[in-house]
This record gives C-alpha cells, structure tokens and sequence, in this order.
C-alpha cells in the first residue's frame, strides 16, 4: 500500500498560484487583443498604382455583369420563342 501523506497546500500557495495565471491571462489577452488589431485594421495604401487597379477591376466587373445579362435574356429569348 502506498502510505504517502498528500502534499499539504497553503492558502499562500493558492494566492501565488492565482496570481501567477492571472499574470499569463493578462499576457495572452494582451497578444490575442493586439493580433486582432493588426488581423481588422485597414492596410496602408503603399502602391500608386492602386487606383488604376481599382478602375481596371470596376471595368472588368461591369463588363462581366453586361455579358452575363445578354446571356440571360438570350436564354429568356430563347424559352419565350419555344413556348409559341
């Protein structure tokens, strides 16, 4: 049988050991708060070629919409003519 006495725990030992987590709490709310502000802030704008890259992008978007619509209504077209 093991006849070994359990270790006797102090309420000094409790309060060390409650601030010592305490302390790595703060430390890790601390880095996760800072990760997040870097993870949602908005970037620098560091190139000048953004605003010709934003309007090719816009054009491109609106020409990709207009010839989505002509296919749609091709097809619509399409489905009214055999339906007569």
């Amino acid at each position: 049988m093991n006849t070994t006495q359990p270790a006797i725990i102090t309420l000094e030992e409790i309060a060390r050991r409650k601030a010592e987590l305490k302390k790595q709490l703060d430390e890790q709310q601390s880095i996760i708060i800072a990760t997040a502000k870097n993870t949602f802030s908005p970037t620098a704008e560091e190139t000048s070629l953004h605003p010709l890259m934003q309007g090719m992008s816009r054009g491109l978007a609106i020409y990709d919409g207009v010839i989505t619509g002509i296919k749609i209504m091709r097809r619509i077209k399409f489905f009214f003519k055999r339906m007569k």
